[in-house]
């Protein structure tokens, strides 16, 4: 089991005039791994958005969020780290869905 990435998000009842749904929240990193190969060993926490947009059966949007680690074993690489995903997905009246996603992250220290 790797570290767990908690993603927290705030976000109005109702979606913009043009229909986009956002959210905002705080994004926390715990150092749960069981093996050290798979975690960081750190803590960290950071901001994270949303926006979707729902249009028929089409969902579509993108969650970002950086964490930066505040504490943690000092053996082992801070945490400066940006994520992207964008998304879309398809949902036919049976209920059954399709989605396309991506992932994307950048390291904002390391040296290569």
């Amino acid at each position: 089991m790797g570290d767990i990435n908690l993603t927290l998000f705030f976000s109005p009842r109702q979606p913009t005039a043009g229909g986009v749904t956002l959210g905002v929240g705080p994004v926390f990193v715990l150092p749960t791994a069981t093996d050290s190969k798979l975690g960081g060993k750190k803590w960290g926490a950071g901001p994270a958005g949303v926006a979707l947009k729902m249009d028929g059966p089409w969902t579509y949007g993108i969650l970002a969020n950086h964490v930066w680690s505040f504490a943690g074993d000092d053996d082992r690489p801070d945490i400066n780290n940006t994520f992207a995903q964008p998304f879309v997905a398809y949902t036919w009246p049976s209920a059954w869905t399709v989605s396309v996603q991506s992932e994307t992250s950048y390291n904002w220290d390391t040296e290569s």
